[in-house]
Formats: C-alpha cells, sequence, structure tokens
C-alpha cells in the first residue's frame, strides 16, 4: 500500500482547450479498434459516462452517448488485460464522474498492485469520510480536482449543480486524512 502522503492533490480548469480536446478525442476513439497493435504508455478510460453536474462547457451535455453506465470490475479487467498486460500509466476519467461508480476502488486497487501509476479526475462533489478511506486504501498516487472559479459565484455558474462549499470541504476533508 501507498503512505497516505503520497496521493497528490491538483486542481485544474478544463477550460475551452480542454473541452475541444476531449470532444476531439471522443470523435477520434469511439471507433476504437479491437486488438491495440501498439503498446500505449498512457491508457485513459472512461469508468462512468454518468455526471452528477451540468458544467457549460463539458461536451456531456451536447454529445450523443448511445448508452449510459458504469464500466463494471469484470469488464474493466477484460479489457486490460487482453490489451495492455504490461508497465503504463492510466487516467480514470473523461466525460462521466468516476466516484459514482462503485468499482473504482477495486480498479485502482487491481492497477496499484500491479506497480502501474493510476490517476483520476472529479469534480469532488460527492465525497464522504469512506470514500475518502477508500480512495486513499486503493494505493491511488494522484487525484485531479476540476475547480474552475475561485469565488462561490463563479465556480456555480460553470458548475452547474455543484456546490463551491462542498468542494472546498471535501478538499479540507481529504486533505486531512492524508496528512
Amino acid at each position: 500500500m501507498v503512505s497516505l502522503n503520497k496521493i497528490r492533490i491538483t486542481m485544474h480548469s478544463t477550460g475551452i482547450l480542454g473541452t475541444l480536446g476531449m470532444a476531439w478525442n471522443y470523435f477520434r476513439l469511439r471507433n476504437f479498434p479491437d486488438e491495440v497493435k501498439q503498446k500505449p504508455k498512457l491508457i485513459q478510460v472512461e469508468l462512468t459516462s454518468i455526471c452528477n453536474l451540468s458544467c457549460g462547457m463539458c461536451p456531456i451535455n451536447d454529445l450523443p452517448v448511445p448508452e449510459q453506465g458504469h464500466m463494471n470490475f469484470e469488464k474493466f479487467k477484460e479489457i486490460i488485460d487482453k490489451n495492455f498486460n504490461y508497465s503504463h500509466s492510466l487516467r480514470l476519467w473523461g466525460i462521466g464522474e468516476p466516484f459514482l461508480n462503485k468499482d473504482m476502488y477495486r480498479i485502482i486497487e487491481y492497477e496499484t498492485s500491479k506497480g502501474n501509476y493510476v490517476n483520476v479526475s472529479t469534480n469532488l462533489t460527492i465525497l464522504n469520510e469512506d470514500m475518502c478511506n477508500k480512495l486513499i486504501a486503493s494505493g491511488l498516487q494522484r487525484l485531479l480536482v476540476s475547480i474552475d472559479g475561485a469565488t462561490r459565484e463563479t465556480y456555480e455558474k460553470i458548475r452547474r449543480g455543484g456546490r463551491f462549499d462542498t468542494v472546498v470541504r471535501n478538499l479540507e476533508l481529504l486533505n486531512k486524512k492524508i496528512n
């Protein structure tokens, strides 16, 4: 298990370039081949296509998502073991909120137990103490927290459905648990 002070928390703003990049990747990769011919060192997996917010810049609001749901541990393991059974870095995010997927902790534990570097990006609006403990125990190395606004007014205008005070409180909880 990774020691508690090894999780790195990073805050970022998606912004217009990040949104365009996500949209480009969605269209470019939606017909991903069944077999991977090269060995990428960085793998990004969408754990869920469901989000608890409705951010103005997010492509989930405008892009057709044929099926909404969560990727379970068994499906994740099948894909990773078939195509990526070597050392790699793993990003667990996309257009959905990873914390909504109950198998996220098990997936992180599976990957970190193999020595792979795992990072997750979240809006951090639904963290509680139990989830915080599971996250730390999972061995996660990096957590990116999306905050688009330094004030309550700006944040809540952009992150529709989110509460600035909740995210700040969740950051404080996580920081207290790590340190």
